[in-house]
């Protein structure tokens, strides 16, 4: 057999692999589990409820403290929990989370919405935000937050993250980036800590089981990140229509991943009157020490001044 058959044959078989993986991930159930928690009653309710949509290997348990302190602070809340799926396209994933929202809607339960979106989440989100699937929901957007995440379909992101010397390619090389389009997991703790945490982080915050839980959650999960991978293929998006919502951009001063500073002048194209808000000893995941304070409050404070 000659080279070019092999590399058909290898071709063939890893999309009949993702296919096979895709017909199998949608005999599931179509429902999307959401998580709610509603405002404190010790507080005068605010008339804006968060959605919240969670990035690679997280689900709406990763949102937990977050809507606690929210629902003190007066705001309702809404964590979905999209499943996860190697073989499964964004849109796929937005399709089910703006049938998630319209049920939301049609039961009374979302007038006023902030849509936040942490990492892949925030590349669905914006996907959403250059769409019609919102409007068509009739679904009133009163602002949305971009939690450190990446502009979509931008080759020069790619090529500024790429070159940035804390690139975790840098260290991890081919061989990481290889495994994880086989497989959509990390591999170990070690890569866990470099891609979420600080380095010195030993204790996480307000998660049950702390680190050593957050780590086997992420070991655990499913194979994800399918938008992840096709977004640099995507057509450059247009915002125009959304030139008068308020944007967050939240990005993370220690984010390996997504360094807010490389990638912020590129959210500004995007969204010229976008907020930036660039945290201070957080890595990708805003759950190192402090994070109550240096992440939740910034948020709070944006979350008040669009009221």
């Amino acid at each position: 057999m000659t080279q070019e058959h092999l590399a058909a044959a290898a071709a063939g078989g890893l999309a009949a692999l993702l296919l096979w993986k895709r017909c199998c991930w949608k005999r599931e159930s179509e429902r999307v589990n959401v998580v709610h928690v509603p405002a404190s009653g010790d507080v005068k309710e605010k008339k804006t409820v968060i959605v919240m949509i969670p990035g690679m290997w997280h689900g709406a348990w990763y949102f937990k403290t977050l809507q606690t302190l929210l629902s003190k602070r007066g705001f309702s809340s809404y964590a979905l929990d999209l499943p996860s799926a190697r073989g499964c396209f964004a849109a796929e994933l937005l399709r089910r989370a703006v049938s998630a929202l319209t049920e939301l809607r049609q039961l009374g339960q979302l007038q006023q919405v902030v849509l936040l979106g942490h990492s892949q989440g925030g590349i669905l989100l914006q996907t959403l935000l250059r769409g019609t699937a919102l409007e068509d929901a009739s679904l009133h957007v009163q602002g949305a937050v971009l939690s450190a995440t990446v502009p979509i379909s931008s080759l020069g992101a790619g090529m500024a993250m790429m070159s940035h010397k804390t690139n975790v390619f840098k260290e991890y090389g081919l061989v990481a980036f290889v495994y994880y389009l086989f497989t959509g997991r990390v591999w170990d703790a070690s890569l866990v800590q470099r891609l979420f945490l600080l380095p010195t982080t030993e204790a996480v915050e307000g998660f049950d089981g702390g680190k050593a839980k957050y780590v086997e959650k992420i070991l655990a999960a499913p194979c994800d990140g399918w938008p992840t991978t096709e977004h640099p293929f995507w057509l450059r998006p247009s915002f125009a229509h959304r030139a008068s919502l308020p944007v967050l951009v939240l990005g993370a001063e220690e984010d390996v991943i997504y360094p807010p500073r490389l990638l912020n002048p590129i959210f500004h194209r995007y969204f010229p009157c976008a907020t930036e808000r660039i945290v201070p000893n957080q890595a990708h995941c805003f759950i190192d020490p402090g994070w109550q304070e240096t992440m939740v409050e910034p948020l709070i404070q944006w979350l008040d001044s669009i009221q």
